[in-house]
């Protein structure tokens, strides 16, 4: 059970184990209704490890007392097979993005904090699967169809797709055509959104058309498709989804470079960064705006020999909200309400060796 400091409601944290191995994913529950204060909306969350810490926000309807539960993933790693007791999970207040720390003089200092044991076991690690089978399976809220059906409605680049219509005049030679937009927010000159043809087609004798293709090579999101025929212009919709790369390589000596290569990360700004945790500790966010939804993070393996765990979260680039300043930090609750698309999360998995050997 978690302890709190000096709250004057009876409000209760717990872990959905208390203790797990190496790699394992652990959730924190509750509590039902945070209260109306609108600072009172976010928790960062940070799980002790000796001098680190991983933290992330996690979005609660506290104007509303609502009922949702806290549910961000807290901790994937500990460096050694060495069992661990004596670990905490705290969990405090922060309006600014970190952690409060000196709450007890705050102007407010009956907000709750929680603090929860917590043990790790000496058993192997959990390592994630492959990358390639991390992509969604599911994507909720896509747009409507349109007249141009696209099977299947979302995929990653590369995969294939086919889109029917009907309706054209029969016979007729047709152009799809894709949409995309192009710029970034950094460099003053904005973006525009562009068009191009990927594929041709012709109508059979009952104006039905059919076309094939691999999907662009382009930003994650949506994509509105188009044919212009003698009948009029249709429409459809393609929704690409974020995907991930192996490793170029897994394993070597602290210091080797490896790299982190993802396909389909989206422009908007619920969307465009992912945020890299680094064995529990947030180093830093990338983008995928001005790369055309390509980001390539390149690493090097630090800490000591065994499993180390990257995250790569969903959170938010900008936005018009103050209090609180929540943007560019990992999203813990990312799968059950992130504000903006339906994304993933990545896990990749690196073995830092003693001796000098590099691969896979």
């Amino acid at each position: 059970m978690s302890t709190m400091h000096r709250v004057n409601v009876p409000q209760f944290i717990k872990l959905t184990e208390s203790c797990a191995k190496i790699g394992m994913t652990i959730y924190a529950e509750g509590p039902p209704g945070v209260g109306k204060s609108k600072s009172i909306l976010d928790w960062a969350r940070k799980v002790k490890k000796r001098s680190k810490g991983k933290f992330g926000i996690c979005y609660l309807d506290g104007a509303n007392a609502s009922l949702m539960d806290i549910c961000g993933v807290l901790m994937k790693h500990e460096r050694t097979y060495k069992a661990h007791d004596g670990e905490e999970v705290t969990i405090n207040e922060g309006e600014f993005t970190f952690p409060y720390r000196n709450m007890q003089q705050n102007s407010e200092p009956d907000r709750p904090r929680w603090a929860i044991p917590f043990t790790i076991t000496s058993d192997l690690p959990v390592l994630p699967p492959s990358p390639e089978t991390q992509s969604q399976a599911v994507v909720r809220n896509l747009s409507p169809p349109g007249q141009l059906v696209a099977t299947p409605a979302f995929s990653g680049v590369n995969e294939p797709v086919t889109v029917r219509g009907e309706g054209f005049a029969p016979d007729e030679n047709l152009q799809l055509h894709w949409s995309r937009v192009i710029g970034n927010r950094m460099s003053g000159r904005g973006w525009q959104e562009a068009t191009k043809a990927i594929v041709e087609g012709r109508a059979d004798s009952q104006g039905r058309a059919k076309f094939q293709f691999n999907v662009p090579d382009d930003l994650g999101g949506s994509h509105t498709l188009s044919v212009e025929s003698t009948r009029g212009k249709q429409t459809g919709n393609f929704w690409i989804k974020p995907t991930a790369l192996p490793l170029d390589v897994n394993r070597g000596p602290v210091g080797t470079t490896f790299r982190i290569h993802l396909k389909g990360v989206g422009w908007s700004e619920t969307a465009n960064i992912v945020h890299v945790v680094y064995d529990n500790s947030y180093i830093g966010y990338a983008c995928a705006f001005n790369s055309q939804g390509d980001i390539e993070l390149i690493l090097q393996a630090t800490g000591e020999p065994g499993w180390h765990f990257i995250d790569l979260y969903p959170g938010i680039y900008k936005g018009t909200e103050v209090r609180p300043n929540n943007f560019r930090i990992p999203q813990l609750t990312y799968a059950a309400d992130h504000p903006g698309e339906d994304l993933p999360a990545f896990r990749y998995a690196f073995e830092v060796t003693s001796n000098t050997a590099v691969g896979q």
